[in-house]
């Protein structure tokens, strides 16, 4: 009987730590966290129209690192269990952004620009 409560126990944490939410460190309160790469050009134009329009003082943004930062890639790896549409086979590009209120993510330099237009509106 103990074996089986023991068992039975040893399911629910398993299913309890696949299932869980990711935890997305957002330590600037911001309203999209943004995932880039370095040596990403898709990830510089969404940088420029950001700097260009001064959209960082109008929107809180945190951007986040993820070729050189093992952690901010953890993180984004993570975000597929909230966002499985930015993994194809297991690959995920940058540019992403990850818009806080909604719990929805946009891959590509172009529909994270239009978003950023409409949430300026």
């Amino acid at each position: 009987m103990i074996k089986k409560i023991l068992i039975a126990l040893a399911i629910i944490a398993v299913l309890y730590f696949l299932f869980r939410p990711p935890k997305i460190k957002n330590s600037t309160n911001a309203d999209i966290i943004f995932y880039y790469g370095q040596e990403c050009s898709h990830c510089h134009n969404v940088l420029k129209y950001i700097a260009d329009n001064k959209i960082d003082e109008k929107i809180k943004i945190e951007s986040k690192e993820v070729y050189h930062n093992d952690a901010n890639k953890n993180e984004l790896t993570a975000l597929t269990r909230i966002c499985p549409e930015i993994s194809d086979n297991g690959n995920i590009g940058v540019p992403v952004a990850y818009i806080v209120k909604e719990n929805k993510c946009l891959g590509g330099d172009s529909p994270i620009i239009d978003k950023l237009k409409t949430m300026l509106q």
